[in-house]
């Protein structure tokens, strides 16, 4: 007995069940949470990695097309000494 009141098995069993029914309501929104910021962390990931490339790229896009124009100029820097002559 405590305090007088004796705990019955209808009572420890109504208690088991609600407890076991919040600590499932808090596991679910735990995991609903975890997936949530995941879900970001994943996203952020991507769009980080996705940039860095997207920029790697650009500079070499930028690079060649550099070359193309200079090799341009160089030809009709010739093109032009030639027909001066």
């Amino acid at each position: 007995m405590m305090n007088g009141k004796k705990v019955t098995n209808k009572t420890f069993t109504i208690t088991a069940i609600i407890g076991s029914f919040l600590i499932l309501v808090m596991l679910v929104g735990n995991s609903l949470w975890a997936s949530k910021q995941t879900e970001s962390a994943t996203s952020d990931a991507v769009s980080a990695v996705s940039s860095f490339y997207l920029e790697a790229m650009a500079d070499r896009r930028a690079k060649t097309i550099t070359n193309l124009i200079n090799n341009n100029f160089e030809h009709m820097e010739k093109a032009v000494r030639i027909f001066a002559d």
